[in-house]
């Protein structure tokens, strides 16, 4: 199988099948899930207009499923950072990004945040997959319904850890239409590339792709 059917398999723009099975990308496994416990369409990026079924209130799932939601998310960027980057990669991006984390690498290939915008995705990201949890010694996060043209609101005094003096000034906001919003446009930014055939494998080894992002 040539690289570019192992990314339009992995992309889900086509479904494999290897020796008589059907495989299907895992990675776009995660961000189905992500959409479904987000309240989005699984079939188109509708992203703006969340609609919470009666079902999820009334069993008490809301916030469940949504931070659940955010971390498959999170995920995704995990998984975009292991497996793809552009072609002109080194030549955009310093060498010392490939020392950091698949998620780091995944939102400085394809998306525009900067540096420190990323290291705060990427704490957040460290601070729900680890222990499903809005605070740790660095940053208290609080996630945001509301609407709001940026991503982050960074706190006004710097947080020290001091759970006996929490104060608003010292909230991490993250606005979770924008961060979906952002997730999302580094899926269109893969296909995107993808079109524009500038879209590489950073596994070369299509038996360890199929084994690590695809299932039957």
């Amino acid at each position: 199988m040539k690289d570019e059917k192992i990314i339009e398999l992995l992309l889900g723009t086509n479904q494999s099948t290897d020796n008589s099975t059907r495989r299907e990308s895992t990675i776009i496994a995660c961000l189905k899930s992500a959409r479904f416990l987000c309240s989005n369409s699984l079939l188109r990026n509708d992203y703006s207009n969340n609609k919470i079924t009666e079902f999820v209130f009334e069993k008490g799932l809301y916030h469940s499923n949504l931070l659940a939601g955010i971390v498959s998310y999170l995920i995704f960027l995990d998984q975009v950072g292991c497996v793809f980057k552009p072609k002109n990669a080194l030549k955009n991006i310093k060498s010392s990004t490939n020392k950091g984390s698949e998620l780091h690498k995944a939102l400085k290939y394809f998306s525009t945040l900067n540096g420190a915008q990323i290291q705060i995705i990427r704490a957040l990201r460290n601070s729900l997959l680890h222990q499903f949890s809005l605070a740790t010694d660095k940053h208290k996060f609080v996630l945001s319904i509301e609407n709001s043209p940026i991503i982050i609101k960074m706190p006004t005094i710097k947080w020290e850890g001091k759970f006996n003096e929490e104060r608003e000034e010292n909230e991490t906001t993250i606005y979770i239409s924008k961060l979906i919003e952002l997730v999302e446009s580094v899926f269109q930014k893969l296909l995107e590339e993808k079109a524009n055939n500038n879209l590489d494998l950073v596994i070369h080894n299509h038996n360890e792709l199929l084994a690590k992002y695809t299932i039957t």
